[in-house]
Formats: structure tokens, C-alpha cells, sequence
């Protein structure tokens, strides 16, 4: 079961809970959603053991304290990412006058950044494929190869922020979305997106109304 929480305040953000039987939990990203997601995990007795982000950005890292804080699981981000976790203007909470950090980095895992690698949590075989652009160490990872969680790349109806000041590397954005696509299309992945829509597949997509996405296949 996949439980999805957005967050209409940090621009639609979801943070996604992927539950077992057992009601262990994989938690993918938080959507400064922290409170929310304990409270439900409370009240349906669910355990997050594990936590994956997909990048660094603030919607997708703040209230991660307060998730360690109740149920202390091991997470894991890619390398290139990993000191936005310590870091308000790397994270870019601190342009929001929120400045947001982690104050340890216990049970932290720091993946390489370049290259894919196969874990399996929960019974679960997750793929994890760093891809970066959006940031440096942007990632995807497939669950049992059916479920892709893609932050902030591509959405039903668009593509992720990647204006300058963001540092988005654009070529490597661009590659990134052009991957995805093909590679969920190929496989007809079901697609947990960053932002707005989820649980999506290429074949939903019109590319009449995803127009970014249509100039950049061409």
C-alpha cells in the first residue's frame, strides 16, 4: 500500500509511505508534511524503518527531525546531496526564512553518486538510479520494478523548477527527463512524482497540455 501526503503549502508537495503487511513503512520524502505523517502512523500503528529522499530541496527534507525523533529510522541520500541536510542555504530553508538543519547525521546513509545500486528493504527490491540535474544528486528509486518515485522531474502536466538560481544543472535536468520518460514508458512504470499528481503513467500524459515536456522530447 502506498499512502500519499501532499502539502499545498511548500507548492503541492507529496511525501509518499510505501506500508507492508507488518505495518512497516518506507517513507519517501516528507512534503514538510512531519506531523501529519505521524499522526497517521500513530493511529494505524505503522513503524517508518526506513527513509528515502529524492533530493535535498526544503519541501522535501524539512520536518525529517521530527520523523527521526518518533520512530529514529535509517535514511538514505545520495552523496551529493547529503550536506543539504546540514545546511539552510544548500537546502534553501534559509531563503525562506525557515533555516532548517539536522543537528546529527546518525544513521545516515550517503549513497555514491553516480551509480546505480540494487538494496532491498522490507522485502522490497528497491532500485536506486541517481540521476542528478534538478540537484546534484537527484534520484529515482523503483520499487519491485513497477512503483518509480521521481522527485522534482517530471510531472502529469509539467517538469520541475530549474531556474538559475536554483543551480540546476539544465543539460543534466533536460537528460534526466528524457530518461525518465522513455524509461517509465518502456516499462509502463507507475510514477510518484514531487509535486501535484501522483500514481501516474506516460500514457496519461497529453503532451498537448504538458507542453515543456513536448519541446524537450523533441
Amino acid at each position: 500500500m502506498i499512502k500519499n501526503f501532499q502539502n499545498n503549502k511548500f507548492n503541492f508537495s507529496n511525501a509518499y509511505i510505501h506500508i507492508k503487511r507488518n505495518k512497516e513503512a518506507i517513507l519517501i520524502d516528507t512534503a514538510a508534511s512531519g506531523e501529519k505523517i505521524i499522526n497517521y502512523c500513530i493511529d494505524h500503528d505503522i513503524k517508518i524503518k526506513y527513509v528515502l529522499l529524492t533530493h535535498n530541496h526544503l519541501d522535501h527534507v524539512i520536518d525529517l527531525d521530527k520523523i527521526i525523533a518518533k520512530f529514529n529510522p535509517i535514511i538514505y541520500i545520495n552523496q551529493n546531496d547529503f550536506l543539504g541536510l546540514f545546511d539552510p542555504k544548500i537546502n534553501r530553508s534559509f531563503f525562506a526564512n525557515l533555516d532548517w538543519k539536522l543537528k546529527n547525521k546518525d544513521n545516515i546513509i550517503s549513497f555514491a553518486a553516480n551509480s546505480k545500486q540494487k538494496i532491498n528493504l522490507l522485502g522490497i527490491n528497491i532500485k536506486i538510479i541517481p540521476v542528478s540535474g534538478h540537484t546534484a544528486g537527484s534520484t529515482f528509486y523503483l520499487f519491485d520494478n513497477q512503483d518509480i518515485f521521481i522527485g522534482d522531474t517530471l510531472f502529469l502536466k509539467g517538469i520541475g523548477m530549474h531556474q538559475k538560481e536554483l543551480k540546476v544543472d539544465l543539460k543534466k535536468f533536460m537528460r534526466s527527463i528524457k530518461f525518465i520518460y522513455h524509461l517509465a514508458k518502456e516499462n509502463d512504470y507507475l510514477i510518484y512524482p514531487g509535486h501535484y499528481q501522483s500514481g501516474f503513467r506516460i500514457k496519461d500524459i497529453d503532451l498537448n497540455l504538458n507542453s515543456e515536456l513536448k519541446e524537450i522530447l523533441r
